[in-house]
């Protein structure tokens, strides 16, 4: 999951930051983490900390996280990424070429948590969670106030039964301080003449169905209440998801100007 097309791995700011130990450690929080954090967080390193959670992954917290704590039934799918506690809408999804990566194989029942009970107070999070991810989001509202963005994927069809969509999302986040920042839209391909891999949001025309969008809590309205770590970590991520403008939007209100030539903010002002 990502939220812009070309992260900026190689930024100067970071390197920097990072060198001079600038900030202090970033804690991640990475809800949906199967296989592991997306590669261009370890940009951080060493100054990195993660938290991942995934039903039934080894190498993170095997927890199921969602907006209270208690059981709730949890659909297995043919491809198992896809696993959710929505069911898949057949009577929308049987159109979709990739339709049979959401039959259904097994289900059960599961504890669920909220991410506030781990009082991790993080700095950004990331919930890639197959339509629960509004659930997830008001399971943490303590942890919402630590943070200075969040990825989130939203869906812009009700592909499951009863899943909240962008919309609801996007009211629940500007509801509590966060703007939308970044989206990358992820295209599902109708029914084919043949039948391949897995292949959902691998093309670039067809139908929007859903997307990765970023959220940030705007802070230059704010400045007085926010600490210098707090703001430089933010305005390091928005040079890393493909908002250098935003970056240096934040250095310039911060009277950062030291470190303004380290953004590299020139496409944005073609």
């Amino acid at each position: 999951m990502l939220s812009c097309d070309r992260p900026n791995i190689e930024s100067k700011l970071i390197k920097h930051v990072i060198e001079n130990k600038l900030i202090n450690p970033l804690l991640l929080v990475d809800v949906g983490a199967r296989g592991g954090i997306n590669p261009i967080w370890n940009v951080f390193q060493p100054l990195l900390r993660v938290a991942g959670f995934d039903i039934g992954e080894t190498d993170c917290l095997p927890y199921a996280l969602s907006n209270e704590k208690g059981k709730r039934k949890f659909y297995q799918l043919d491809y198992g990424a896809s696993s959710s506690f929505y069911l898949p809408d057949k009577k929308f999804t049987n159109r979709l070429r990739d339709a049979r990566m959401l039959d259904l194989v097994a289900e059960c029942e599961v504890e669920t948590h909220t991410l506030d009970e781990f009082n991790l107070q993080p700095d950004f999070l990331k919930i890639d969670a197959e339509g629960a991810e509004l659930d997830i989001l008001k399971g943490s509202l303590e942890s919402l106030k630590y943070l200075i963005g969040v990825e989130v994927e939203v869906e812009f069809f009700q592909e499951r039964i009863g899943q909240p969509v962008f919309s609801e999302v996007d009211t629940f986040l500007r509801g509590q301080g966060f703007n939308l920042y970044n989206m990358r839209l992820l295209r599902y391909p109708r029914t084919p003449y043949n039948q391949g891999e897995y292949y959902v949001g691998k093309v670039t025309k067809g139908q929007i169905m859903s997307a990765h969008c970023v959220y940030f809590r705007d802070l230059i309205p704010i400045l007085s209440q926010v600490s210098k770590d707090k703001l430089l970590k933010q305005t390091c991520i928005m040079d890393l998801l493909g908002i250098p403008d935003c970056a240096i939007e934040n250095l310039v209100y911060s009277k950062n100007d030291d470190l303004i030539p380290l953004v590299d903010a020139s496409e944005c002002y073609v």
